[in-house]
């Protein structure tokens, strides 16, 4: 199989962990999109006991797990002019991803910090600073890009911000007008999950693959109102109920992306996927968690990698793309556990 041509769009951070075991779990039943609450004591100082420095960001996590499983791979990301925006390239360069299309903001280098609750199956809050991925510009890009220098076969969709992010995300769209060959696998970000169903509906129904969270999903499907009310207690509650299903919330998806492939994750109870109206289940794997940062970007891209090494085998892509997102639960940072090809593989 010839190695995929594949662009990878969004963010990249540089990540400051803090490890702390004083985090307090909440359950919040007052709202579906905000199911667990991480609270710490007010104008308390909290100790960490470890503080770890990676990378991250959606565009870069997935490029590094592309080229891993021996994809050619490019990345389209925007950096700040600092020591932070040198070190991220060199990290790029280092795992073999070309850099060509990197743009340079004045302003500073994304950075993401990160609380890893450790008495809470090493789940984390994240807090991030988009810095230079708010100036990502695709209208900087080298005349006739979108016309002629355009072949890639997959473009890996993440997280878009800042003030171009609407028309960013309407020029790649254009591109795939353009190519219909190129197919687009989508990891949406915030901004975008915020526009709701009714704005990104006709950038869906040209998703090949579209991939998010239980959280996410909801969170999406609630824009569009796909939730019951009623003055009923109980309707109400059974109205939740039902869209906190990952299967009906597959099924509402599907409306608004009929011809691609949906993933939902949920964590540790697994993945769950809709394709040719058929609904597949993977469990995940129990292992001993050491942070959870970047699991999604590494399943979204192992899933999307694996969709065509396959053929399209759901079932087979889903359970390498949970032994590789599981690997990197096992590591500290979004990319230091991801697998190459031959050991995703062997097993």
């Amino acid at each position: 199989m010839k190695p995929l041509k594949t662009l990878t769009i969004g963010g990249a951070t540089q990540d400051v962990t803090f490890h702390s075991k004083e985090g307090i779990l909440i359950d919040n039943k007052r709202d579906l999109t905000k199911q667990k609450l991480l609270g710490f004591e007010f104008g308390a100082k909290i100790n960490v006991h470890q503080v770890d420095f990676t990378f991250g960001g959606g565009a870069a996590n997935s490029a590094i797990a592309f080229s891993k499983l021996g994809l050619r791979v490019t990345s389209l990301i925007c950096l700040g002019n600092d020591a932070a925006g040198k070190e991220m390239l060199n990290n790029l360069k280092k795992h073999r991803i070309k850099t060509n299309l990197v743009q340079i903001s004045e302003k500073k280098s994304g950075l993401s910090f990160v609380i890893n609750a450790k008495q809470h199956g090493e789940e984390h809050v994240l807090f991030t600073y988009r810095g230079a991925n708010e100036d990502l510009n695709l209208a900087r890009l080298p005349q006739g890009f979108g016309e002629r220098a355009f072949n890639f076969d997959l473009i890996y969709l993440t997280s878009l911000s800042g003030r171009n992010s609407k028309i960013n995300l309407s020029r790649i769209f254009r591109w795939k007008n353009k190519f219909p060959k190129t197919k687009i696998a989508w990891n949406p970000g915030n901004e975008q999950l915020k526009l709701g169903l009714g704005y990104l509906k006709n950038y869906l129904k040209n998703t090949n693959v579209f991939i998010v969270n239980k959280d996410e999903a909801i969170e999406i499907c609630l824009t569009k109102g796909q939730c019951p009310k009623s003055n009923s207690q109980k309707a109400a509650t059974e109205g939740q109920q039902k869209i906190n299903n990952p299967r009906i919330l597959l099924k509402q998806l599907s409306k608004y992306c009929p011809n691609g492939v949906i993933v939902i994750t949920d964590g540790a109870n697994g993945a769950y996927c809709y394709y040719n109206k058929k609904i597949y289940y993977e469990p995940s794997i129990k292992i001993k968690e050491k942070d959870t940062t970047g699991v999604g970007d590494a399943f979204g891209s192992t899933f999307s990698w694996a969709l065509e090494y396959t053929n399209y085998d759901i079932q087979k892509s889903l359970g390498l793309a949970i032994k590789n997102a599981c690997s990197v639960l096992k590591q500290v940072g979004a990319q230091n556990g991801l697998l190459d090809k031959n050991t995703l593989l062997s097993s």
